[in-house]
């Protein structure tokens, strides 16, 4: 099975009238300001806002940051929502700029959202149970204690799924949103795939409790959201994919998330064991099953979606009365 066997690739749109090649230089290409000049632009807002964010929150918590974000939904939400207004209003102003609309970005409102949403929300759970299975089969891996179903569980679940569904959607829109966009028109869709993946990686390294397999694993999974965005046209089938797997490490299974430890869950999930095995750490995201579970979801998205959908080849030049 092939990544791809459409004729949507960027690599097949036309080329610019040869007229058109004189104007072409360090600074403009066949679709306007290149990609590189557009993303600088981009992140200008959004790392000058972001630093302020978080030298407050440091300033507020100091070393404990993610420990109180572990232990607190409520602050876990608060955080992820100025993700959301962070990446969301920098690609708005992008969008203006480029006389763009949000769907050219993955985010626009197809009939099938909530559907492709809703099942990628159950890949992801089954993915991540699938893997805890794998590694209880092993010997690495044990349920633990059931809480039950009382209130306070109730109240947590709703709360971390509220949570993890804003972590959805910042991080997919955040990295495979306008990035993965704006590098597909200049270097074309699995290089800028690749670049996404990394800066995918890059942004976990901070993460307490990593380890190489863990990193590597968040580059996987950023390859296969990616590959999902490809085949579905949108990102609400990675955002239900991203919600469903974090949703059932920090609630439902009570393991830590990329060495994150949340409070209130359903079992009280523990790795044991070698940690390239178990875990260790960073929980089951650091287990070499989990590069294995997400290597099997790669095929999977390609039998399930059998064409690609993205990007839109009529979207890739620049639109008439944009500024860049």
């Amino acid at each position: 099975m092939t990544l791809d066997h459409d004729t949507q690739g960027v690599s097949q749109q036309p080329g610019p009238p040869a007229s058109q090649g004189a104007k072409h230089s360090v600074w403009f290409g066949p679709n306007g300001l290149r990609a590189g000049w557009r993303l600088v632009i981009y992140a200008i807002p959004l790392i000058t806002l972001g630093f302020g964010v978080n030298f407050t929150l440091h300033r507020m918590f100091g070393p404990s940051l993610q420990s109180a974000i572990g232990q607190n939904p409520w602050a876990a939400i608060f955080l992820e929502c100025l993700n959301v207004v962070l990446f969301v209003g920098s690609a708005l102003v992008m969008a203006r700029l480029e006389k763009r609309s949000f769907a050219d970005y993955g985010l626009g409102w197809r009939s099938e959202g909530i559907k492709r949403f809703a099942e990628g929300t159950l890949w992801g759970f089954t993915g991540l149970s699938c893997l805890l299975l794998l590694m209880h089969a092993f010997g690495v891996f044990s349920y633990g204690r059931f809480t039950g179903f009382g209130t306070q569980t109730l109240y947590y679940g709703l709360l971390w799924g509220i949570c993890f569904l804003l972590v959805g959607f910042a991080e997919e829109f955040g990295f495979r949103g306008y990035i993965q966009y704006t590098l597909t028109s200049g270097i074309s869709f699995w290089p800028a795939a690749l670049v996404t993946s990394g800066i995918f990686l890059l942004a976990h390294t901070g993460n307490q409790g990593e380890t190489p397999v863990g990193l590597a694993q968040v580059f996987m999974a950023g390859f296969l959201l990616v590959v999902a965005l490809r085949r579905t046209g949108a990102l609400w089938f990675s955002m239900g994919i991203h919600l469903g797997w974090d949703w059932g490490q920090s609630f439902f299974y009570g393991v830590p998330d990329s060495g994150l430890i949340t409070r209130g869950h359903m079992f009280e999930g523990q790795s044991h064991g070698a940690a390239w095995l178990s875990g260790g750490t960073t929980g089951p995201e650091g287990s070499l099953f989990a590069l294995l579970v997400e290597l099997a979801f790669v095929p999977l998205i390609l039998w399930r979606f059998r064409s690609a959908k993205y990007p839109d080849p009529a979207s890739l030049p620049k639109r008439p009365g944009a500024v860049i």
